[in-house]
């Protein structure tokens, strides 16, 4: 655990709803701080009143800020506040890089703009937060917990650019941890499987736009398997409780020697097994069979 301070800190991106929402309030019940990055005013009072519900202590512990990690504005005002904890003698004990999107389509059709998007939420925003916390996390010889996914261990059709991103976060998840490692400061990978979230759903949405805008040609070479697809991540909706990710998030922040990665539910462990076994265009054929057969 923390060195012994007045306060045990932790700031926690994508806090507005889904994993984050959950983990926010997982921590608070055990007894950190939490600095709680969400993108509107409204879910910063949201996650008041569920804190304030869960005990009336929790509502004294939680702060909130407004943090798009794709702003440099809001990515300088979470640095002040981490500067300012420090220098105040409070530990941030762990930045937890959760913010996430999902953007959906053909690599043939993507519109190059939302591939960008992709990645600036799920990867350059994460080392940006990271690189504003890192002054503090080793003056507390803290730990940068990134929540990656099964996805950045394999890649399936038109999901693929969430899956780069998080790839892109496990590359620099194993890079970042020997660069500080002999600074006293731990890295840690969460890797969920499916996960009760909104962020599938939320991905519905947003890519239904998305794919009503494909030429006819798109439809006519991959709309059956987008249709698939959909009915696919409808389905990930009912995949593990989010308590799991908040029980691997917890030994994360409290074990003497962290583990590097943690593989979080069944159906990401089975997967990783065939991954391993299988050649990889067996493998692919398996995916693709999966994947046809959820229409």
């Amino acid at each position: 655990m923390p060195a012994s301070t007045s306060k045990r800190w932790i700031l926690i991106s994508g806090a507005s709803t889904g994993i984050g929402r959950a983990m926010t309030l997982d921590l608070l019940a055990q007894g950190y701080h939490v600095m709680a990055g969400v993108r509107k005013a409204a879910d910063a009072d949201e996650l008041r009143r569920l804190a304030s519900a869960q005990s009336p202590q929790h509502g004294r512990t939680l702060e909130t800020m407004i943090l798009d990690v794709t702003k440099a504005e809001d990515i300088q005002r979470a640095k002040a506040w981490c500067d300012t904890l420090a220098a105040q003698g409070d530990s941030l004990w762990s930045v937890i890089n959760n913010a996430g999107i999902v953007v959906v389509s053909p690599a043939e059709f993507i519109p190059i703009d939302e591939l960008r998007k992709q990645m600036d939420v799920n990867f350059i925003g994460a080392v940006a937060l990271t690189q504003a916390a890192l002054s503090a996390l080793r003056s507390s010889g803290g730990r940068v917990v990134n929540i990656s996914s099964i996805s950045g261990r394999l890649s399936l059709p038109f999901t693929w650019p969430y899956s780069a991103s998080k790839y892109a976060m496990e590359a620099w998840s194993d890079g970042l941890r020997m660069e500080l490692r002999p600074l006293g400061v731990d890295v840690v990978l969460i890797e969920p499987g499916s996960i009760q979230t909104p962020i599938w759903e939320k991905s519905l949405r947003t890519n239904r736009d998305l794919f009503d805008r494909l030429p006819e040609t798109a439809r006519t070479l991959y709309g059956t398997e987008l249709n698939a697809l959909q009915s696919r991540i409808e389905q990930t909706n009912r995949g593990a409780d989010v308590s799991i990710v908040c029980k691997a998030v917890r030994k994360a922040l409290s074990a003497r020697s962290p583990r590097t990665r943690t593989l979080v539910g069944t159906d990401a462990k089975i997967l990783i097994w065939f991954k391993r076994l299988l050649p990889d265009r067996w493998f692919d054929a398996f995916i693709r069979k999966g994947l046809t057969s959820s229409e």
